[in-house]
């Protein structure tokens, strides 16, 4: 279901998505703002920043000329929306997941819904009492805080081929001075490099790319017990404490919002 809108004379248009569909911008324009609400389900985002993720009740936001690549994780759906740059005046400038309020989803479920004169795709004015409810949601997204979550890749060839190789295979601890002795550099080098181009120690960094691994395979239906081994935590209890500290939930709980 879609619907296209003028918005002050500016277009706007908003459209549900289901898996397996794929979530496609509803808006004609390559300069347009996009974001998605997420009902259901878990967006992991890879940018040129480095990663981030958006869980069900949070908005990712894309400005207009961003690259980036989104898996679905889980049972996915939501209300995706395209906006004229116009109307996004003070709304951050990168890609990230935002936390609204339940304003923002009541009038998105609302205004999907609307009924067009014209034909898929026509834009088309909006009554008065439209246009004030589409100004709150705009107000709404204006004081969303913006989630501070986001993994940074080292952006040197070699130390960037250490971070994707972590995150295909969390499960395989590597320590500092095997990564080294591998890629034939001092371990000094690699964690001087990783806390200047990631703002973490490798350590730090190592823990939560396995962190951000988990929380897909929690989406996706896998149990506490396995998740935990399969990013090389040998005790769960040692994996709980980790993703309850970074994430504010425990593992169990996180998995329960995909239930």
């Amino acid at each position: 279901m879609s619907s296209y809108f003028l918005l002050h004379g500016q277009r706007f248009s908003l459209s549900t998505f289901t898996v397996p569909a794929k979530i496609v911008p509803p808006g004609h324009g390559q300069n347009e703002v996009w974001l998605v609400y997420l009902r259901a389900g878990l967006l992991v985002v890879e940018d040129d920043r480095g990663f981030w993720s958006v869980s069900p009740g949070q908005v990712a936001f894309f400005p207009p000329g961003c690259r980036y690549e989104i898996e679905a994780c889980g049972c996915i759906s939501g209300v995706a929306v395209s906006l004229a740059p116009g109307l996004c005046v003070g709304l951050p400038e990168i890609s990230c997941a935002m936390t609204v309020s339940g304003f923002v989803p009541m009038i998105l479920e609302r205004a999907v819904t609307w009924q067009q004169k014209g034909g898929a795709g026509i834009f088309q004015p909006l009554d008065p009492r439209q246009e004030r409810l589409l100004q709150v949601l705009l107000d709404e997204l204006h004081t969303g805080s913006q989630e501070l979550g986001r993994l940074l890749l080292p952006k040197g060839k070699m130390l960037n081929d250490i971070a994707r190789e972590i995150l295909n295979n969390p499960g395989e601890r590597k320590g500092i001075e095997e990564w080294a002795s591998c890629m034939d550099i001092s371990s000094r080098s690699i964690s001087r490099h990783f806390s200047r181009e990631t703002g973490m120690t490798f350590a730090q960094w190592r823990q939560v790319a396995s962190l951000l691994v988990a929380r897909k395979r929690l989406a996706q239906g896998e149990n506490v017990q396995h998740v935990s081994q399969s990013v090389g935590y040998e005790n769960v209890s040692a994996f709980i404490a980790s993703f309850k500290r970074v994430y504010g939930i425990t593992p169990a709980q996180f998995r329960q919002m995909f239930d």
